[in-house]
């Protein structure tokens, strides 16, 4: 049966549109509910990772307070997920023991117990490691062939975005990622349009400019700010023309930031003609810091620690009081540090440490 011009508006454009929602398929699985006369709507992606374990479970349905276990089903042999074979439709009839017995009897109150009567599960092709169940669950009347017919239809737009869904994850997780490295090293971005209005702005932007950072903003107008030149390119002439100098306000230190054109992109992305980068003050990651510095150069405890607050501009003498030492140990440790890191002195140790890992921590 193929799709109907109906279910294409009602199911596929929710499908494709509920990758942005949180959590996903909201709409599209509460219309396939309404579509099938499913009382519930059980819904499980899966990754194949030394056997398939659920990666997320979303759920929908005309009765909020009908919540089917599959997984109990599973246990009793009614629709165990695991072993669907992927493309096929599923009734939950095929697996009922009809013979008298413990078997049974086990089943019949399994079912009871999960208030469901009947059922319908399809589980989608593997791709990329990756695979979705949709089970279709009702208390009374059994689903109709249409119904069937319907999930089989819809086994490849599932499966297309099963793996757009994981594509989108993944993109964010990156972006998260990076933005996080970032901040720990208090460093934000902010993309700018070929006027100098704000498209976007990372985490540690936001919360060092506040409402400066908001979309549309014209950034060249929002006060005490110098856009510099961070390199030669083709900075648009809104944003270039406010390079190197200040553009308002009564500040004799002005924040500045480092402009550069936005790397190539797709046809698709965000329209980011340059990027705005500014400093503010690095997370204190000391004990974080200390413990790369251990891992990496075999520093004691205190050696780490000391190396950290040296790292920080501090004298020795200074340093080692804070760290309760006297001024001649702090020396001592001072002299192992470099030992082992293979630094010459504090100058040598400091630019070890800032441009090593211990910054990541």
């Amino acid at each position: 049966m193929a799709l109907l011009s109906g279910d294409e508006r009602e199911l596929l454009l929710p499908l494709a549109e509920g990758l942005r929602d949180d959590p996903p398929w909201g709409t599209f699985l509460r219309r396939l509910a309404a579509r099938t006369g499913a009382d519930h709507v059980f819904a499980c992606i899966e990754r194949d990772e030394r056997g398939p374990r659920p990666v997320m479970v979303l759920r929908s349905g005309r009765d909020p307070a009908l919540r089917p276990d599959p997984a109990a089903l599973g246990e009793a042999g009614l629709l165990p997920l695991a072993g669907l074979r992927p493309g096929r439709v599923y009734a939950l009839q095929e697996h009922l023991e009809t013979a008298p017995g413990p078997r049974r009897d086990h089943q019949r109150a399994v079912l009871k117990a999960n208030a469901v009567r009947h059922a319908r599960a399809v589980r989608t092709p593997w791709r990329d490691g990756l695979s979705a169940c949709i089970v279709l669950f009702a208390r009374q009347a059994d689903f109709r062939a249409s119904d069937s017919a319907l999930l089989s239809a819809l086994i490849p737009h599932i499966t297309a975005a099963v793996g757009l869904l994981s594509l989108v994850h993944g993109l964010e997780q990156r972006a998260r990622e990076a933005e996080a490295a970032l901040a720990r090293l208090g460093i934000g971005q902010v993309g700018l349009d070929r006027d100098g209005r704000v498209i976007c702005a990372d985490r540690a932007a936001r919360d060092m400019l506040g409402d400066s950072a908001a979309t549309g903003r014209r950034f060249e107008g929002i006060g005490d700010v110098a856009l510099l030149p961070a390199e030669h390119g083709d900075v648009p002439e809104g944003i270039a023309a406010h390079t190197g100098e200040t553009t308002g306000g009564d500040s004799a230190d002005p924040r500045r930031f480092l402009t550069r054109p936005a790397t190539g992109a797709g046809a698709l992305a965000l329209p980011i003609a340059a990027m705005a980068q500014l400093r503010g003050a690095a997370r204190d990651n000391g004990n974080a810091a200390a413990r790369v510095l251990r891992a990496e150069y075999g520093l004691s405890e205190r050696e780490a620690a000391l190396a950290v607050a040296l790292s920080r501009g501090e004298g020795i003498v200074e340093a080692g009081t804070s760290l309760g030492l006297t001024a001649e140990t702090a020396r001592n440790y001072s002299k192992r540090i470099y030992a082992k890191t293979g630094t010459r002195g504090q100058a040598d140790l400091v630019r070890l440490i800032l441009t090593g890992l211990a910054v990541l921590a």
